[in-house]
């Protein structure tokens, strides 16, 4: 925390001073992640024998930083300039994967219908089928389905399925916007299960998902090369929970339906 407090003093105020006392609190942190790397290396090396699956685990986070990284450690350049401001990089970084598939052809995406009206949300989808319906990819697939094939209809839930699902929550997962973790979700199983079936339930008949469960945490994580680059970061958006518990019901159900057609659906919960 004090490093972090000179470093942020030395960022605005550049002087030597600052830089001195900045330079000794980072010193004195480098030695003692060493001394503690050091013990802790030689207190694994004690215990004898160990499983490859342990021997990995306990050596793979010091030969490589990826994924290791968090935003208060991202400093970026940017005209010429570096940034390290959290409001600054959140600009840089939305700015980038916005416009990110334009990049390559120069050609952004082009809007269809009203984002901002959801009563529109029927006369977008048509649009979209009319604009799409003679793609490459959509013919290829029309040529794989049945002709006599019955329409797909997402079922309704039971709260067996949906308890089911909660139970087989990782709590070792991140948390999202919604801010409750995976494992407090998990534990709570059995008391909000049917709730959250009649949630679904009410979703499915409307034709409706809330929009809330749309939001997702964008964390920009290094991949390799210069990490002054933006396009260096990939970014792995974090939905809450009960989004992905939804998600994972939809997905079990869709996919047989799908694999019918030979075409892949996979998921990552």
């Amino acid at each position: 925390m004090t490093r972090s407090r000179l470093r942020s003093k030395y960022n605005k105020w550049p002087s030597r001073e600052n830089f001195l006392a900045y330079k000794k609190a980072k010193n004195y942190c480098n030695n003692q992640n060493k001394t503690a790397k050091k013990a802790y290396f030689e207190r694994i090396s004690k215990q004898g024998s160990i499983s490859s699956k342990s021997f990995w685990n306990t050596v793979k986070p010091f030969l490589t930083n990826k994924g290791f990284i968090t935003s208060e450690d991202i400093t970026i350049k940017n005209n010429e300039e570096l940034v390290t401001d959290k409001s600054e990089l959140a600009e840089i970084f939305n700015t980038h994967y916005i416009n990110i598939a334009e990049k390559p052809s120069g050609i952004g995406p082009s809007f269809i219908g009203n984002p901002n009206d959801s009563l529109e949300d029927s006369k977008t989808v048509k649009t979209i089928i009319e604009e799409y319906k003679n793609h490459p990819s959509i013919i290829n697939i029309k040529k794989q389905v049945p002709h006599n094939i019955e329409m797909f209809h997402f079922q309704k839930p039971t709260v067996g399925e949906i308890n089911k699902i909660i139970k087989s929550i990782n709590p070792k997962k991140a948390t999202g916007p919604d801010k409750i973790p995976p494992k407090i979700v998990k534990l709570s199983a059995n008391v909000i299960d049917s709730h959250y079936t009649n949630i679904i339930i009410n979703d499915i008949e409307t034709d409706c998902f809330a929009d809330n469960g749309k939001t997702a945490l964008v964390r920009p994580i290094y991949k390799k090369k210069d990490r002054q680059k933006v396009e260096n970061y990939r970014p792995v958006s974090i939905l809450n929970r009960f989004s992905k518990i939804y998600e994972k019901y939809i997905h079990e159900k869709y996919k047989p339906f799908m694999e019918g057609f030979l075409i892949s659906v996979y998921i990552c919960i």
